[in-house]
């Protein structure tokens, strides 16, 4: 029986596709780093297309509100205006945003160093009393005296001196390199935010674009699958990051709010500072709590002690409550299934796999929901609001055999 040329090819290729796999195990080291140097060529592009899928996201409300305001059917003049002046006020909005968090935050940080330098003999005094108190109150007579009057200041500079001496080359080695990777990644992220304006200016453009090529190479059943899982990548993505900053706001405005009302110090900068953590689910707002909190118990750690017991107390409220349902709505996820998209973000790919867990477990969740409900429509076990149907279930007894 002769072999049809579809059936050659489909051999051919799996042959061609068994010698790439067994490439890839016996040379991985060597695929790494063609991945590694790929993605070091390709990563202004692709954080340039990250900045324009978050900025989209409000690109994207302000164009609805221009919409309103203008008649666009009619007015040529402004449906042409419509895309560069919604682009630069959307620009505008993040980059006042940006320097309204740094306002808040620098001048605060400043003031709290100014606190801490005026007060380290207060620090050193209190150290010595309680050091003293634990010294006499449990009678360690092993303990060394302790007298910070007596301290051998040109040793200890004698000494600083020397170290510095002896790893200076290594510290202005270290600082000059931190400093190029500075640069470096300002550079990066300019050419990032410039490649990002040119595709929010042209998104549309470029849709239509990547739809050619893929339907000029690829058949059209494969195409409309990439279509339907990139349509509900982008509503989940943009629905996510519109369910995190409301999370966020809504946790930066309590801790303020929460702050002032009991008087703590540094109100404006700590409930930034935590609203910004928050971001990063789970971990984030915990580890923003802590730095704000040390900064407190340097002016007054019973003040400290209240706002961690506060946050503490409003997390396991939003940790349960809130965020399942804030988050879980916008992407269309079960509360459950984001508290578990979390846990197995983190345990993936750490503080970058908590952040993508939540979206990427959605789009997961979304297609596997629809493949399943089509499969049941076509064994007609589902009824119109996609509930099961199943008639002559087999009876199962669960009450104990009588022996």
């Amino acid at each position: 029986m002769p072999i049809k040329d579809h059936s050659l090819k489909r051999i051919f290729l799996i042959i061609l596709f068994a010698f790439a796999c067994l490439w890839v195990v016996l040379y991985y080291e060597h695929v790494i780093d063609i991945f590694r140097f790929v993605w070091q060529i390709f990563f202004p592009l692709i954080l340039g297309f990250c900045i324009a899928f978050i900025i989209n996201v409000l690109l994207n409300r302000v164009e609805t509100l221009y919409g309103r305001l203008f008649d666009l059917t009619n007015d040529k003049r402004a449906a042409k205006l419509k895309r560069p002046i919604c682009l630069v006020l959307s620009l505008l909005l993040v980059t006042s945003l940006l320097f309204f968090l740094l306002l808040l935050v620098v001048p605060e940080i400043i003031n709290s160093l100014r606190v801490v330098v005026e007060n380290i003999p207060y620090y050193v005094a209190t150290i010595e009393r309680v050091y003293m108190n634990i010294k006499e109150t449990y009678h360690f007579d092993f303990l060394p005296v302790w007298d910070f009057n007596a301290l051998n200041w040109d040793q200890i500079s004698n000494q600083a001196t020397e170290w510095i001496t002896n790893y200076g080359q290594n510290i202005v080695n270290n600082t000059i390199s931190a400093a190029g990777s500075m640069l470096s990644f300002l550079v990066t992220f300019f050419l990032a935010l410039i490649f990002s304006i040119y595709v929010l200016g042209q998104k549309e453009v470029l849709a239509s674009q990547v739809m050619k090529v893929l339907y000029a190479y690829l058949p059209k059943k494969w195409v409309e699958r990439i279509y339907y899982v990139a349509k509900v990548s982008n509503k989940t993505f943009g629905n996510f990051i519109n369910g995190q900053l409301l999370e966020c706001a809504l946790i930066g405005i309590v801790t303020f709010v929460g702050m002032i009302l009991m008087g703590i110090p540094y109100a404006p900068m700590i409930a930034a500072m935590i609203a910004f953590g928050a971001l990063i689910p789970v971990f984030g707002a915990t580890v923003s709590l802590l730095l704000g909190a040390l900064l407190v118990a340097l002016v007054n750690p019973t003040q400290a002690l209240m706002l961690i017991v506060f946050v503490v107390i409003y997390q396991q409220i939003d940790g349960n409550f809130i965020y399942p349902r804030v988050v879980g709505n916008q992407v269309g996820l079960p509360g459950i299934w984001v508290l578990a998209a979390v846990s197995l973000g983190a345990n993936f790919g750490g503080m970058i796999g908590m952040i993508l867990g939540v979206p990427l477990f959605s789009v997961f969740y979304i297609i596997f929901r629809e493949h399943v409900y089509n499969r049941l429509k076509k064994k007609h076990l589902v009824n119109e609001d996609k509930e099961l149907v199943i008639q002559d279930l087999p009876k199962v007894d669960l009450t104990p055999s009588k022996k």
